[in-house]
């Protein structure tokens, strides 16, 4: 029991016997309950990030080229690994790009930290919007026929664009070793 005590922060009794000196696993532990605490610097990072973002371009192109082409079942499996490889990005920009930048520059950057918040934010909505057009034209298979698809199709593809562009010229150049 003392150890749930430790690792969720609940406080001792007093009246109990004091608490067994602290581990390194028990140090690691408290620090992946409380992320962005204990989040380092990864110099391949934006490396990482930049990848995915060509992986997400070509799976556009993919469901591009299948739903042009009328390979509806083909269009739906490449809106379903496009949607998959976004969430995936999405997992690691927030939990290792974005917490870093928010919380480590947050007292030596507060511009930054704050430039990081904004595009989390937007970030948030654009996957929001994705997520949405992705369950609704893979509920209706027909409809991934119509023109209402080709042209929403169109929109994310130029707001992906635009966003990979935005990020990597402004968001990941904010990703520096804080000293």
């Amino acid at each position: 029991m003392g150890i749930l005590k430790t690792l969720f922060g609940a406080k001792a009794d007093t009246d109990k016997a004091p608490p067994a000196p602290r581990t390194p696993i028990m140090e690691s532990a408290e620090a992946r309950l409380r992320p962005g605490l204990s989040l380092t610097y990864d110099p391949g990072l934006v490396k990482l990030l930049k990848d995915d973002h060509q992986s997400l371009i070509q799976l556009f192109q993919q469901i591009d080229a299948a739903c042009r082409a009328l390979d509806i079942g083909e269009c739906k499996d490449a809106l379903r690994r496009f949607q998959s490889r976004l969430t995936d990005h999405l997992i690691v920009e927030n939990t290792r790009f974005y917490l870093y930048v928010k919380n480590a520059m947050k007292a030596s950057d507060p511009a930054s930290s704050g430039i990081a918040r904004s595009f989390q934010a937007e970030m948030h909505q654009i996957a929001k919007v994705v997520t949405s057009f992705v369950d609704k034209y893979l509920q209706d298979e027909q409809s991934i026929q119509g023109a209402a698809f080709a042209e929403e199709l169109q929109g994310i593809g130029r707001a992906l664009a635009e966003r990979i562009e935005r990020e990597e010229k402004t968001l990941y150049p904010l990703y520096v070793p804080v000293r």
